[in-house]
């Protein structure tokens, strides 16, 4: 019994939904003033609206404003064999149809710069070298387009195109070396 009970709820849901979706569809469209086969007595001359103070006629609302029949011929007959998209107004659609008054003009966005890791700075006197993924690289070296302009203790700067770039050491902290070179004898 619990079977047929789900399938009864699935075919209520169903249904339930085809007519809300039907109904939505045919209110929006009655709201434009379109109609799906307009009649030549239609498009020639349109029932004059009355309105009573006791009746209830349905206001249009400001977002969805009624679209003339003429109107509607004219803004189809503009777009050739295209449609009218439901889930916009004929006031959005015009807007997305329109040209941009002047283009923004950005800059162009730098290349993506390929991500290192800087693991170890190591420096002897005047020698500096850092362990950069698992690559050794003294200054004036080259990493990938980048060329290392300086070593710190707690960095890298590489440099493209007369801009820079630093890389922090990756553990947080400065894992700079100290090396002591002994004077040869």
């Amino acid at each position: 019994m619990t079977g047929n009970r789900r399938r009864a709820m699935l075919w209520a849901i169903l249904v339930c939904s085809t007519l809300f979706t039907s109904y939505t569809l045919w209110s929006r469209s009655r709201a434009l003033g379109v109609s799906p086969t307009p009649t030549p007595a239609a498009a020639a001359a349109p029932a004059p609206a009355t309105e009573t103070p006791g009746s209830s006629a349905a206001a249009p609302t400001p977002e969805a404003p009624p679209l003339p029949q003429a109107d509607f011929a004219e803004w189809r007959s503009r777009r050739g064999a295209v449609q009218r998209d439901p889930f916009f107004t004929v006031a959005e659609l015009e807007a997305m149809s329109r040209p941009a008054t002047a283009p923004a003009r950005r800059a162009a966005p730098a290349a993506a710069q390929p991500a290192y890791t800087v693991k170890l700075v190591m420096m002897a006197g005047s020698d500096r070298h850092a362990l950069v993924d698992r690559q050794v690289v003294t200054v004036g070296d080259m990493l990938g387009n980048e060329r290392v302009a300086e070593i710190v203790a707690d960095a890298v700067v590489l440099e493209r195109d007369g801009r820079r770039r630093r890389l922090p050491v990756a553990t947080g902290g400065s894992r700079a070396v100290q090396i002591r070179q002994e004077p040869t004898r």
